[in-house]
């Protein structure tokens, strides 16, 4: 299993709200709906970030989590047409795209 972190900031011009409006109500909807996400994703999960800890760290608006069975799964969602074409940009409307910070993981099953 690979899981996918990314965290991000709002698009410029945007505030909070604005950003995480667009990021739960279109950009979700739209990577649960296409055949990509439904073809290549285990799990997508949308948390919101409403506070930085410690106080004065680094601020974000939200952290997307995205499971793939394997590493060709997740290199092919992100190398499909439809990701290209309308996730993208998509994301474009809502995150930084320049700045994203994103990690891929392994788990390992503690408990």
């Amino acid at each position: 299993m690979i899981k996918i972190a990314i965290l991000f900031r709002r698009a410029s011009g945007l505030t909070h709200q604005q950003c995480v409006e667009h990021w739960l109500t279109v950009h979700g909807p739209l990577v649960r709906e296409s055949d990509c996400g439904r073809r290549y994703v285990r799990r997508y999960v949308n948390a919101e970030i409403t506070c930085s800890l410690p106080p004065g760290a680094a601020e974000y608006d939200g952290i997307a989590e995205m499971w793939f069975d394997n590493r060709e799964d997740f290199e092919a969602f992100f190398a499909d047409p439809e990701y290209a074409a309308v996730l993208g940009p998509d994301a474009a409307c809502f995150a930084d795209m320049p700045n994203l910070r994103i990690f891929a993981t392994e788990e390992t099953p503690v408990l």
